[in-house]
């Protein structure tokens, strides 16, 4: 720092430090040159002098020179969310996005920021969510694209954008599942109820709208209270899945630009041909809001075996199984529980047909089950993403014409399968670079397809 090699020491040699402060403590004339540096480099070493150091070395080098010289500016993109082996389905893909990310060497490095919010998961080799602000920084990175979902295993990333600028990308339109998931886990009524008022002051919630049962999900999804406005006063811009969803950040009022992205379709083979045997599955973590119940009055109306592909809570199975009783199948309906990728992809597979619904039709989310299934070949009987939720009756009508007409199965499998090779992986992370890279140049609340972006 003084310019002066009798300053020295080996920061990290204890006994090196203590040899450098006894000579400067015991020897006069030593001691008197450091002073001597030190006074010249306070003279050299000013903010002015430093400053017009800079611009001149910066002037120094034209862009042709750079380029010349082949020197890269270093460009980098921070993704932030759960990974492969979290119970959120949001895991999977983001490993999948990731995957495919680093096998195109055309597009900026990715570097992984791996949220393991309630679960037990070893970072390993990737930076975890919680060391943003301590072990490293949003600067570090040219772009940090904030994944998240609405359950309790995106808590780390929900309160990072919270705090940080970043691109929000939702994959469904509300927070609701993550806080009522982190009050319900927390096994505390009483912090569970302080919790989600402070989330709600937070949101500048009014009182007269707060539900009576502070962890009733439904009722926050009744009175528009969506949790959102922490994770978009920072954001630089924000990513969601659908037009519906879209519409729905205009209305909450959001100040900078949104893409419409829509999840991308695995890369894997599609199943040879229809299975033997007829096999209905619904895939992802079984509960009310993805109508089990309706799932299987549907498939009541037919021979087929029904499987539930995910986990699901003792209440809900035992819901299904007491109904699937008094409709006289229950031989025929059965839970996997959790499966290895290896044991998915079996279990997909052996299908004849998939049902993915939601209430309502969902928020404006769309489901990464749909695309599994589609990018294997299998048909998909989906209301999630539409307007209006599918009826069992009209469930049953389009089920009976897939197990019973040979011809329309197969033109169905052979569209899935051509729908799925039209947006990849790939695809996704050329739009995603696209998009961090030209988002700051667009409007406010303006609404733009990953597909135009080129």
């Amino acid at each position: 720092m003084i310019d002066c090699d009798e300053a020295l020491f080996n920061a990290s040699d204890v006994g090196d430090i203590a040899r450098a402060i006894e000579w400067a403590l015991t020897d006069e004339d030593h001691r008197l040159r450091l002073k001597t540096a030190a006074a010249n480099a306070t003279k050299r070493w000013t903010l002015s002098n430093v400053g017009r150091d800079a611009v001149n070395a910066l002037n120094s080098h034209s862009a042709n020179s750079v380029s010349n010289q082949s020197v890269q500016i270093a460009n980098q993109i921070g993704l932030m969310g759960p990974s492969a082996g979290s119970p959120s389905g949001i895991g999977t893909y983001n490993a999948g996005l990731a995957n495919a990310w680093h096998e195109n060497h055309e597009l900026p490095e990715i570097i992984e920021y791996v949220d393991v919010s309630s679960t037990s998961i070893a970072v390993n080799d990737c930076h975890s969510a919680s060391g943003l602000g301590r072990y490293w920084y949003p600067h570090d990175v040219d772009h940090l694209i904030v994944s998240l979902g609405s359950s309790p295993y995106h808590a780390m990333s929900v309160a990072r954008a919270s705090e940080y600028a970043c691109h929000v990308w939702l994959h469904e339109p509300t927070l609701v599942g993550c806080h009522v998931g982190i009050g319900h886990q927390s096994g505390s009524r009483e912090w569970a109820d302080e919790y989600m008022r402070d989330k709600l002051r937070d949101c500048n919630v009014s009182e007269r709208l707060w539900p009576k049962d502070l962890l009733d999900a439904e009722a926050y999804h009744a009175a528009g209270i969506h949790f959102l406005e922490p994770v978009l006063r920072h954001a630089r811009s924000v990513i969601v899945s659908s037009d519906i969803a879209a519409k729905k950040m205009q209305d909450i009022g959001v100040e900078v630009p949104i893409l419409v992205l829509p999840l991308a379709y695995p890369n894997c083979e599609s199943i040879s041909g229809r299975p033997s045997r007829d096999v209905v599955v619904s895939v992802g973590w079984v509960d009310d809001s993805k109508r089990p119940l309706d799932v299987l009055r549907a498939v009541a109306t037919t021979k087929a075996d029904l499987v539930f592909v995910g986990e699901a809570n003792d209440a809900i199975a035992k819901l299904v199984l007491d109904e699937a009783t008094l409709l006289g199948m229950d031989s025929r309906v059965s839970f996997t529980g959790r499966l290895s990728d290896d044991e998915y992809d079996k279990a997909l597979r052996s299908a004849t047909v998939a049902i993915q619904l939601r209430i309502g039709g969902g928020r404006g989310e769309q489901s990464a089950a749909v695309t599994d299934a589609l990018a294997r070949g299998i048909p998909v009987i989906s209301d999630v993403g539409s307007s209006q939720a599918l009826s069992v009756s009209e469930i049953g009508a389009l089920l009976q014409q897939l197990l019973v007409d040979d011809a329309a199965w197969g033109v169905a499998s052979a569209e899935a399968t051509k729908k799925a090779r039209s947006w990849t992986f790939t695809d996704l992370s050329n739009a995603l670079t696209l998009w961090v890279d030209r988002s700051h140049h667009l409007g406010a609340a303006t609404i733009h397809q990953a597909i135009s972006l080129g």
